[in-house]
């Protein structure tokens, strides 16, 4: 969220140019956090292929059903067809939680993964566990 396309400066920038008004919440930058840096810092900056996001969707098992690629979208949206790229928005957004959470936890599935092992009442990345 920190990229000026499509991060927390875009958002402050399409508010105001609809509204014509400024945002009236904005985070402060130290208070912000980019996943795919913080993986990345974690990882490795080889820990999944591009397109990242989906690559990750795909290697942490979640579903893919309703994604839309960008272009996509933007077919859709030009054609009044905005149920899909909600859809879309919404599945996108519900991988970043997903896998936020499962960075967090140390149960991020990446290409760097090999599996885990059973450890106490827990599974442990088996790479992770070796490094």
């Amino acid at each position: 969220m920190s990229k000026a396309d499509y991060g927390f400066s875009a958002l402050e920038a399409r508010y105001k140019y609809l509204t014509g008004d400024d945002a009236p919440n904005r985070i402060s930058r130290d208070r912000t956090y980019d996943l795919d840096d913080l993986v990345r810092h974690e990882y490795g900056e080889d820990y999944a292929p591009y397109p990242r996001l989906i690559s990750l969707a795909a290697l942490n098992g979640l579903s893919r059903h309703h994604v839309l690629t960008g272009g996509d979208e933007a077919k859709c949206i030009a054609s009044g067809d905005h149920g899909s790229v909600r859809r879309s928005i919404d599945e996108k957004a519900h991988w970043i939680a997903v896998l936020c959470e499962r960075f967090l936890a140390g149960h991020l599935k990446t290409v760097r993964s090999v599996g885990s092992l059973s450890f106490g009442s827990s599974n442990l990345d088996a790479v992770q566990t070796v490094l």
